[in-house]
Parts: C-alpha cells; sequence; structure tokens
C-alpha cells in the first residue's frame, strides 16, 4: 500500500467517528433532553460548578467548589460561561470533546496499525455507553481522556523511538492537561519513564542516563501540579466529596479492569489473525489463573449503590444478579480469567516482536491507570472501560503491521469478528441511553452527598 493511498484511506476511516457523533450525539444535544446517569452529574454537579467558577472569575476559589476533581474541564467552560455562551453551547462544546478523543484515538491507533482498525477503535471507543452519555452531557470525563490517550500515544512514540526533547515535552504538556482534568490521571505522566525502563530491558537504549534524567523531570509538572492541590485540599479530594471517593483504596478495582479486559479486550484482541492460537498459549494459560488466584483474594461481589463501594455498570448489574461465593461474584472472577489470558495472548504475540517493547508500554499503561484507580473508594465502570477501549487497541495495533501476508486473511475476515460486536454495541448503547432520554430529572442528592449551590442566573 502506497503511502497515498494509505494516507487517503486513513482520513477516509477516521471520518467513521465524526458520522457517528453527527448522526447519535448531536441531534440529542441539541434538542435538550438529558437522560443517563451522566445526567446526574450534569444537573447537579457540573453544570453548577460552571456557574460557581464563572461567578469568580478571574480569581475563582478552586476549595471545596463542588467537583471531587481537578477543575481543568469546569474552568474551560466557565471562561465561555462567562463570555455568554448559553447552556446549548457549552453541551456542544462539551459533545465535541469526546467527537476529539474517538478521532484522536482513530488516528493514534491507525497511525500505529491500519486504517480500518483506527476507525474501529475509534467508533468503539465513542460508542461506549459511559462516552456516549457523556458526550450528551456535560461531563469531564471525555475531555479528561482526550488528553490521556494524547499522553500515552507520546508514552508509545518514545518506545519506538527513545527520547527526544519534542516528544518528551509533548508527553509532559498532556499528562498534566490530563491531570488538571482529573487528579487521579496524574499516573499517565509516568508512561514514557516506563517506556524508557523497557526499552533498557531490551537493550534498545544507548544513552539511559540521559533518558533517564529527562523522562525524570518531565514528571516533576505533573506532580507539583497535582501537590498544590492536595495541599489545597488537605487530601487527594476536595472535603466535600472526601466521604464518597476518598474513603480508603478499593481493591477490587484491578480485578475489575481484568473482568473488562476479559470482555471487551477480547473482541479487540480478536482482530489479530493470530489470537486464537496464542490465548491456547502457555503463557495466556498460566497469566489467566494468576489473574483468577489474584480474584479470589478480594471481594468482588455487587453491594448497591447506597454505602456500597462495588456497584455503577453493565458488569457490576450482572454480577448483581449472578451467583456469588463467599463474597466473589462468579461473574468477575470468570471474565477476569479471561482477561489474564487475553493479556497473556498479547505478550504471546510480542514475544520476539520488533515493536514489543511498544506494546509492553501500553500494558503497563494500563496497569498503572488500574493501581492508581484503587485509589478512589468506588469502582466505577465509567473509569475503567475507557482506558481498557485506549489502551488494548494500542497494545494489538502495534502488532498487526509485521504479521507476514502470507499468514494474514484477508482485511474483511479479520474483522469481522469485532464489527459484529461493534454492531451489538452500537444497538444495545444507543438504544439503552435513547430509551432514558426525556425522563425526569434525577432525584435531589442525598443529605450525606455534597452538592453545591450556583449563583443566581
Amino acid at each position: 500500500m502506497t503511502e497515498e493511498i494509505r494516507d487517503r484511506r486513513t482520513l477516509w476511516f477516521g471520518l467513521l467517528p465524526v458520522v457517528a457523533w453527527l448522526v447519535l450525539v448531536l441531534p440529542v444535544v441539541c434538542s435538550g433532553l438529558i437522560g443517563t446517569a451522566s445526567a446526574w452529574d450534569q444537573e447537579y454537579f457540573h453544570r453548577p460548578v460552571i456557574h460557581i467558577l464563572s461567578a469568580g472569575l478571574p480569581a475563582p476559589s478552586f476549595f471545596d467548589y463542588g467537583s471531587a476533581t481537578t477543575p481543568g474541564y469546569h474552568l474551560v467552560l466557565a471562561v465561555l460561561d462567562r463570555f455568554g455562551a448559553d447552556d446549548l453551547a457549552l453541551r456542544i462544546v462539551s459533545s465535541l470533546f469526546a467527537l476529539a478523543a474517538s478521532v484522536v484515538l482513530a488516528r493514534v491507533v491507525a497511525r500505529l496499525s491500519t486504517p480500518a482498525f483506527g476507525a474501529l477503535s475509534g467508533l468503539l471507543f465513542l460508542l461506549n455507553p459511559y462516552i456516549l452519555g457523556s458526550a450528551m452531557h456535560l461531563s469531564t470525563d471525555a475531555f479528561a481522556f482526550l488528553f490521556l490517550i494524547l499522553a500515552i500515544a507520546a508514552g508509545i512514540d518514545i518506545a519506538r523511538d527513545g527520547v527526544s526533547m519534542r516528544v518528551a515535552v509533548r508527553g509532559m504538556v498532556w499528562s498534566c492537561a490530563a491531570a488538571m482534568v482529573r487528579q487521579v490521571l496524574l499516573w499517565c505522566a509516568g508512561i514514557p519513564f516506563v517506556a524508557v525502563l523497557l526499552r533498557i530491558g531490551a537493550g534498545l537504549e544507548s544513552r539511559k542516563l540521559r533518558a533517564l534524567a529527562v523522562t525524570s523531570v518531565m514528571n516533576l509538572p505533573g506532580v507539583l501540579l497535582v501537590g498544590a492541590f492536595v495541599v489545597l485540599w488537605e487530601g487527594l479530594i476536595p472535603p466535600g466529596f472526601r466521604i464518597i471517593h476518598g474513603s480508603g483504596v478499593n481493591s477490587t478495582t484491578p480485578i475489575y479492569v481484568l473482568a473488562l479486559v476479559g470482555c471487551w479486550g477480547a473482541l479487540i484482541a480478536a482482530v489479530h489473525p493470530s489470537f486464537f492460537v496464542a490465548v491456547r498459549s502457555k503463557q495466556a494459560i498460566l497469566c489467566g489463573i494468576g489473574a483468577g488466584c489474584l480474584a479470589l483474594l478480594v471481594k468482588s461481589s455487587y453491594d448497591g449503590p447506597h454505602d456500597g463501594i462495588r456497584w455503577g455498570g453493565t458488569l457490576w448489574t450482572v454480577a448483581r444478579y449472578t451467583p456469588v461465593i463467599m463474597e466473589r461474584s462468579i461473574v468477575i472472577v470468570a471474565l477476569a480469567v479471561c482477561g489474564g489470558a487475553v493479556i497473556g495472548a498479547i505478550l504471546r504475540l510480542a514475544q520476539g516482536h520488533p515493536r514489543r517493547v511498544e506494546c509492553w508500554t501500553a500494558l503497563l499503561a494500563l496497569a498503572l491507570g488500574s493501581l492508581a484507580q484503587t485509589l478512589n473508594t468506588k469502582c466505577f465502570e465509567r473509569y475503567a472501560l475507557p482506558v481498557v477501549l485506549i489502551v488494548i487497541p494500542i497494545a494489538v495495533g502495534v502488532l498487526l503491521p509485521a504479521v507476514g501476508a502470507e499468514k494474514v486473511p484477508s482485511a474483511r475476515a479479520r474483522l469481522r469478528f469485532p464489527l459484529a460486536a461493534l454492531c451489538l454495541l452500537f444497538i444495545v448503547a444507543t438504544a439503552d441511553i435513547y430509551l432514558r432520554l426525556g425522563r425526569e430529572n434525577p432525584p435531589p442528592p442525598l443529605p450525606h452527598e455534597f452538592r453545591p449551590i450556583a449563583p443566581a442566573r
């Protein structure tokens, strides 16, 4: 395939998320309808916070200001609000963040693999219920994940080509931006450092001390940024939300991430023509057994929204109505075993591959994100699934181009199974979200939940 044809295909495939956004998201935003769990956050948290910060410009207060996160998203929209943007304009801008994230992911994966796989990855990301719902309402999710994608892409570039000052600065800027929207995303600042360590381990890095020094220094701005908010809040989370999200770690989160990999990661990894061979390898079986042993160590039963910490997502809903043994959900444990096997299969495919360091970097990014998310007391699927849908396509995508042509079925055959899953996701996610639109506003928060009082408009 010539570069010209590849560029043309990348462009046309990259437009597919745009078409999906125009057809599925923009009409809902323009209608003013609300629904899904994102509507709760919009009505009782994000919109009031935007108005609070807008009224406080040019020097708003960020102490207990009504959000559990750092204020990057709200501050951007507060500036627009201050300049006269109405609610529709704010929702459209917020929705464009979701479109941008899906297009960027599509282009990143296409650059690393193929245009078709890039488009598939972008569509999967946009059409998953959490990003689709976020795109229809005022929500921090898509804006945060946009910067996360860019930060991971910078880390992958370092894993491939080594450290250059330009790429290191790029990774620093995007990781700081991600942490400014959600403080927990500070972990992505460590991806370049991890990439360097992996290059050293693979014998690919000639200037080891320089590479380690540059990536270490580039971590400092993000650490200082989040550190400033920690000092302001006297903790990792603003005081008003500390009892909800900061009452201790949730050790179930990594297991839940593995379960999501076993569900969605398997569908994405199935694009690789050798996946079903690799998943039967000794490496995949051992990883699956290891994941199962870890899953048995922690509680994974559904415990409900009232003072519970294991709820909020499709898999949690399934776990609620399926058998539980000693507070271990059979479904979550089984899917975690599958997730371990999927990761083992990807590692098997990467073994001896010329781009294995890029694949390892992506998988370690998923591990870093999972460990960081354990600091949140709540294990919500909306925080974990988008990261899986970002990282697994990258980890698999970098392994696709080097597969010998004589062993690769046609592109249409390779994409048939994931495309079927995409169609199912399309139908289920859109049907569920559209059925919720137009319902009455969510009930007000419970007395122990924090809600800011927005200034009169």
